[in-house]
């Protein structure tokens, strides 16, 4: 086995800021977080419609299924049991 010198590093620690990197940042436009903001709303809007139109499609469908197969079931009635 190899002797391990090396401590053990933590996944979570990032180290030193590049100072490079530091000097390059940029503040975003205004009004850059509300346009954002405002994107993410009309899609998750729009997703959120489109569910609710297909899970409304499929259960009508599934209740017009029910009606189809229920008339092909034989009632008590038709059987001959009490009335």
């Amino acid at each position: 086995m190899a002797d391990d010198d090396t401590p053990d590093l933590d996944p979570t620690d990032l180290g030193e800021p590049i100072a490079e990197l530091r000097e390059l940042r940029d503040d975003p436009p205004t009004g850059f977080v509300a346009r954002f903001l405002d994107r993410l709303r009309r899609r998750d809007l729009s997703r959120q419609l489109t569910t609710l139109g297909w899970t409304g499609f499929g259960a009508v469908f599934v209740e017009f299924l029910k009606v189809i197969f229920s008339m092909f079931e034989t009632s008590p009635r038709d059987e001959g049991g009490p009335e």
